[in-house]
């Protein structure tokens, strides 16, 4: 049987690395932690406004918005889809829309087409 025989200061050092080496272990398990919760949000973030192209622009899922759809005039509201900003919003990497306008009864109409 072998006995190893340690100074006090090389064990002392040794307890230091490993604390060290712990801390450094968690601040990346929490950077990590962090990486992934971002791709999360992100990726939720794009898959919703993935949803709401597709139920602007047609090939929605949903049966009821679909038979809604089928009973419009053709073309109704494709002005708003036709427009640069909506384009824009559709091929870019902003998840916000924003449509500004006078409020009108005729408004509403927009608010069907998603």
């Amino acid at each position: 049987m072998t006995t190893a025989i340690f100074k006090k200061d090389t064990v002392e050092k040794a307890q230091v690395a490993v604390e060290e080496a712990i801390d450094v272990y968690n601040w990346a398990v929490s950077a990590l932690s962090l990486e992934i919760e971002t791709n999360l949000l992100i990726y939720n973030a794009d898959k919703q406004k993935e949803d709401v192209i597709r139920s602007i622009l047609g090939g929605e899922d949903d049966k009821t918005h679909a038979d809604i759809n089928a009973k419009r005039v053709k073309d109704t509201n494709n002005w708003f889809i036709d427009t640069e900003t909506f384009k824009d919003w559709v091929d870019g990497d902003n998840l916000l829309l924003t449509c500004s306008g006078n409020r009108t009864r005729y408004s509403h109409r927009l608010l069907t087409r998603v």
